[in-house]
C-alpha cells in the first residue's frame, strides 16, 4: 500500500472530480490516480517564475482511505 508523500508523475495520470479547498498558495483536489485506479487528494501549488510567468505544479498526493 503507498502512504502520503510526494510523488512526481504525469498530468495525464489524474482525473480530477472536485475542488476541495485553496488558498493563496494553490488548491486542493479530489481526483482519481488511473495508473492505480486510487482515490487521492492532489495538492496543486502555484509557483511564479520570472522568465515563464504563473503555472501549476503537483506536488503532493494524499492516498488516505477518507477524503473530504
Amino acid at each position: 500500500m503507498m502512504t502520503t508523500g510526494f510523488y512526481e508523475i504525469e498530468f495525464e495520470a489524474i482525473l480530477f472530480l472536485e475542488k476541495c479547498g485553496g488558498g493563496t498558495f494553490g488548491s486542493v483536489y479530489r481526483a482519481i490516480w488511473k495508473t492505480f485506479e486510487m482515490e487521492v487528494a492532489v495538492k496543486k501549488l502555484l509557483v511564479l517564475d520570472k522568465e515563464v510567468g504563473l503555472s501549476m505544479k503537483f506536488i503532493k498526493i494524499s492516498t488516505t482511505s477518507s477524503i473530504a
